[in-house]
């Protein structure tokens, strides 16, 4: 803490040691996290047999934060809150169960279909080598700079229920039916036209490629 209080900036100290508890044949490298910030001191360490864990605990630790963040647990969690919080899943505006049944399904067939088109529109990422070092072993603040810089490139690839709805759902349009075609006229002036022609593109030529259903 004493270090955070000087220049009023979240600090982060890692520390790298040999441990072995009771029930351990042999010791293990151990590498400790400090952090000090507004929300006080957050402490964690994890065990590794990575070669290079003494060298370099901080890509070391980071790369563990990253299996942790693709766990089943956590994507499962992370989609639950996009079909709760961003699709509005838990509301229930009916008090008979079958309609409410019938709204929450189709939340889901929502979310599945937002899955998917993100998937499909999603650019491969590019992953940016420093001084020879690949992104997982590099400095927290290079690698989040790398994923923030990613999500202003590819906002829909990464982005939110609310991100799709205010950059590609959310637009007022003409339609026009006739016998043989319905017409949508978008705004001219729409400041994300590019997004929805850039989807259309990328449906299109996949249907012609003859994707098959996920």
């Amino acid at each position: 803490m004493e270090q955070y209080e000087q220049p009023s900036q979240k600090q982060r100290i890692l520390h790298t040691c040999e441990y072995q508890a009771k029930t351990w044949p042999h010791s293990r490298q151990i590498v400790i996290k400090v952090e000090a910030g507004p929300e006080g001191t957050n402490r964690r360490a994890i065990v590794t047999n990575r070669s290079g864990a003494a060298i370099c605990p901080e890509g070391a630790y980071d790369d563990y934060v990253i299996r942790g963040e693709s766990a089943l647990f956590l994507f499962i969690t992370r989609r639950n809150k996009e079909l709760k919080c961003g699709l509005e899943a838990d509301r229930r505006s009916d008090h008979r169960y079958m309609e409410n049944l019938f709204r929450l399904n189709l939340h889901c067939l929502a979310h599945n279909l937002l899955v998917r088109a993100r998937q499909l529109i999603a650019e491969p990422p590019a992953e940016k080598v420093i001084d020879g070092v690949p992104p997982n072993a590099q400095p927290e603040n290079s690698r989040r700079q790398q994923q923030n810089r990613r999500r202003r490139e590819d906002p829909l690839g990464e982005g939110q229920p609310c991100t799709w709805r205010t950059r590609l759902i959310k637009v007022a349009a003409e339609i026009r039916v006739s016998s043989r075609r319905i017409l949508i006229i978008l705004p001219r002036h729409w400041p994300y036209l590019h997004h929805f022609e850039k989807f259309c593109d990328k449906t299109f030529q996949l249907g012609l490629a003859g994707c098959p259903p996920s």
